[in-house]
């Protein structure tokens, strides 16, 4: 995930920020797996990346 973000999403942007954070905590043990999809995919959508839903 933290690939996919540095290589698609502008690092200046607030919802890349906000999904960097989430994947932090997670891999952390301190986040919400949900939560850190949901991030993840705003973060993409916002860098006009199709993200298919499941």
């Amino acid at each position: 995930m933290g690939k996919a973000l540095i290589e698609h999403c502008d690092q200046a942007d607030p919802d890349y920020l906000a999904a960097a954070k989430s994947c932090i905590a997670l891999a952390e043990g301190q986040g919400d797996a949900e939560l850190v999809r949901t991030a993840f995919i705003r973060a993409m959508t916002t860098a006009g990346v199709f993200v298919r839903e499941a």
